[in-house]
């Protein structure tokens, strides 16, 4: 994100709903996140148009005048957007040194074993954008990084793709994943459900 945010917005039709929602958001990345997610979405869809984006009953972004699924992130200077006839999952994040402290509150045993030593916060990261992106293609709560969201074990490398599942209840699928290293720091995992 290098535009302004009065760049940005220059190039958005937005109702009262969402100006009220923007003007009340607190200024800074958090605008400037939004509305940039906003810009990336009417790039994507190549319209005009207004664009309605709403929220289901688990928070998960929809598009009411759009026959696409979407999801949005962002992490820092970067914001993210995919689209798709099929359920979508996007996760970008920002590689620090902190994801180690929590390592046991979402990789499971299995997966903590897996952990390369030589790029294991790389590693870390691709876990955690994975597991992120799967959390919103499932698109509903409780659903938890360490015990229903399983990454298979990979050799690491700047780019790629893995094998993954979500147990939940009766709900079992299994998805690859991919990742890449987009920009030196930063961590981009995405993915589309086949149909």
């Amino acid at each position: 994100m290098e535009e302004s945010i009065d760049e940005l917005q220059s190039q958005l039709i937005l109702n009262q709903e969402e100006l009220d929602f923007f003007n009340n958001l607190k200024k800074g990345k958090r605008n400037l996140h939004w509305i940039s997610g906003r810009v990336l979405l009417r790039n994507l869809l190549g319209t005009n148009e207004f664009i309605e984006v709403k929220e289901d009953e688990f928070g998960k972004p929809f598009l009411l005048n759009f026959d696409y699924e979407i999801s949005i992130t962002h992490s820092y200077d970067y914001a993210g957007v995919i689209i798709s006839k099929n359920n979508t999952g996007i996760d970008i994040e920002k590689i620090k040194k902190d994801l180690m402290f929590l390592t046991p509150k979402f990789l499971s045993l299995p997966e903590i074993k897996d952990l390369n030593t030589i790029d294991h916060i790389k590693q870390l990261y691709v876990y955690w954008c994975a597991k992120e992106s799967l959390y919103k293609l499932y698109g509903k709560k409780d659903l938890s990084f360490k015990q229903n969201i399983i990454i298979k074990g990979f050799n690491f490398s700047t780019k790629g793709s893995i094998m993954a599942e979500i147990r939940k209840d009766n709900f079992h699928k299994e998805y690859e994943v991919n990742y890449e290293e987009f920009v030196p720091g930063y961590m981009l995992a995405y993915i589309t459900e086949n149909r």
